[in-house]
């Protein structure tokens, strides 16, 4: 059973996937896939991207999943700078 945490994780990258095929990130022939990926993906960790309860539970928001790792990738360059 997954962790609260992964769960939260899982809905983050449902959310990042859904955004992706919506702004055309994803081309249309390639969305229907993800979507299907998407379903898959939600139902190995119990996860429903669609659902109020989890979205009230799991949502980072404002925050996004590309957000966060942008903060990460800025971290590490610097943290990365500081060793050299």
């Amino acid at each position: 059973m997954a962790t609260e945490n992964k769960k939260a994780l899982v809905f983050s990258i449902l959310e990042f996937l859904q955004k992706s095929c919506e702004d055309g990130t994803i081309n249309k022939d390639d969305s229907e896939g993800i979507e299907v990926a998407m379903q898959c993906i939600g139902e190995a960790f119990g996860v429903d991207a669609s659902d109020e309860a989890q979205k009230q539970q799991y949502s980072t928001k404002p925050a996004t999943l590309t957000s966060i790792f942008d903060v990460y990738l800025k971290t590490k360059s610097k943290t990365a700078a500081k060793v050299l």
